[in-house]
């Protein structure tokens, strides 16, 4: 089960707010929660669904971590893999990135430390207002078992 929101409101959803021009902007609360009652977790997917804005056919949006979060999940057993649309693999931070994976067989709480990480910018000049989508999915075998979704 995700939960974006964590004990902050009713509910498992989140909305988060960003602004052209910052350097961006968590997309769940910063007690969201993972819980499994089955064990350990293979992966959790963090997918932007809906990237609208473009500069020269290339996607200004991005999903991104801090260099020592993605340090810390991998000294604690949790890959972390960036991806864009097409599901190339990319580094983090690149413009573009509309999917992290992390992925390990550990507890729900190890996940969640990277889930709470993950924030979105767009440096377009002229962002699109469309609400941006961005689903979250965990999975202890090979199938979604839990998604959820932030709109941002």
């Amino acid at each position: 089960m995700v939960d974006l929101n964590g004990n902050a409101a009713s509910g498992v959803g989140y909305t988060s707010a960003y602004t052209e021009g910052s350097a961006g902007t968590y997309i769940t609360s910063t007690d969201a929660l993972i819980t499994d009652q089955d064990g350990n977790l293979k992966t959790v997917t963090v997918t932007l669904k809906n990237a609208a804005d473009t500069a020269s056919g290339n996607s200004t949006e991005t999903l991104f971590m801090a260099p020592s979060i993605v340090s810390n999940l991998s000294t604690n057993g949790i890959t972390t893999t960036f991806y864009d649309a097409g599901n190339n693999v990319l580094a983090n931070g690149a413009a573009g990135v509309h999917k992290i994976v992390f992925s390990g067989n550990k507890d729900a709480t190890t996940f969640q430390l990277g889930m709470r990480e993950v924030q979105y910018k767009n440096t377009s000049e002229n962002p699109s207002v469309t609400p941006r989508t961005v689903t979250f999915c965990s999975a202890s075998r090979l199938f979604c078992a839990s998604s959820h979704q932030v709109s941002v």
